[in-house]
């Protein structure tokens, strides 16, 4: 190379956030939080594939895939919330202090029609 040639590293924009991500999942802490989310996916994939219908679309289309989707999810989000419940009362609470407890949580926000 010349000396009016230099070369030019380009990074991209997220690159920092992406390295300090690997350096935390590469810590003990960050292993032990990795390995227990993977099973917390694996779990959910293995249950949608096993009672929820993803070993194969039922359907041809991208929508109407999607859509078999979404309702497989919204199926375990609402076992999840009935196991939850379920739980609860096993605790002793009353269903005013549920219904309390679940004003706070994410899944009570949504609007039935």
């Amino acid at each position: 190379m010349s000396q009016h040639h230099k070369r030019v590293i380009t990074r991209h924009v997220f690159e920092a956030s992406v390295e300090r991500a690997n350096t935390l999942r590469l810590t003990t802490w960050g292993k032990k939080v990795y390995r227990r989310q993977a099973e917390t996916v694996e779990r959910s994939f293995a249950d949608a594939k096993q009672h929820h219908g993803h070993g194969y679309a039922r359907f041809r289309g991208l929508l109407k895939v999607q859509s078999q989707c979404l309702l497989a999810a919204a199926a375990q989000n609402i076992k999840k919330i009935a196991l939850v419940e379920a739980y609860l009362r096993k605790m002793g609470l009353t269903r005013h202090q549920i219904r309390q407890i679940t004003a706070y949580t994410s899944f009570s926000r949504l609007k039935m029609a």
